[in-house]
Order: structure tokens, then C-alpha cells, then sequence
């Protein structure tokens, strides 16, 4: 990485986590605001549990195959198209589009 760009990508970074904190921070206080707790038993289960997959392994080798090579044309797609707006709105549509497909492909 040259040392001219080591700026922005430090810069970039930060703005990824704070679209994350920011995300987050904005689902608990929803919550919050509709009387329910902001971390849930089902978050918990979600985050610290043991995933309980059925599918038979050269299935999941070949969706995560498909899901990553998804992830990557959807990520030089959004990165040509939606560089120009802004780090934090292209992190937060990275963010977004890549959870959604391997929701699909892996859930």
C-alpha cells in the first residue's frame, strides 16, 4: 500500500466502523423507544451460539463458493458505480448487499 493512500483507507475505515456503531446504536434505541429490551435473548442466541447447519458439506462449500464470488462482482459493481458519493454511503450499501446475499446463499 503506498504511503499517500494509507491516509485515506485509515480514514475509510473509520467510517465503516462508525456506520456500523451508528447502525447498531439505531436498532437498540428503536427498541428502545418501543418498550423492547435493546439486546435480546435472540441476538444473543444469534451472535454466541453455536450454528446449527444441516446442509451436507460439499453443498455449503459450493454456496459459499457462489456466495463469494456474488459478494465480490456485487462489491466492483457497487465500488465503480458508488465510489463518487461518499465512503460512508458506499460502506453502508457494501454492508447491506454483501449480508443480504450470503443471508441467502448461506442462510
Amino acid at each position: 500500500m503506498e504511503l499517500e493512500n494509507f491516509g485515506l483507507f485509515l480514514w475509510e475505515a473509520v467510517t465503516f466502523l462508525m456506520v456500523i456503531a451508528g447502525g447498531v446504536g439505531l436498532t437498540v434505541l428503536r427498541r428502545r423507544l418501543g418498550g423492547q429490551p435493546g439486546f435480546t435473548d435472540q441476538d444473543r442466541r444469534f451472535l454466541f451460539q453455536r450454528s446449527k447447519i444441516t446442509r451436507s458439506a460439499p453443498k455449503l462449500l459450493w454456496n459459499f463458493c457462489v456466495a463469494a464470488v456474488l459478494c465480490f462482482m456485487t462489491i466492483l459493481l457497487e465500488v465503480l458505480f458508488l465510489a463518487h458519493l461518499g465512503p460512508g454511503l458506499l460502506a453502508a450499501v457494501l454492508l447491506v448487499t454483501v449480508v443480504g446475499i450470503v443471508n441467502l446463499m448461506l442462510g
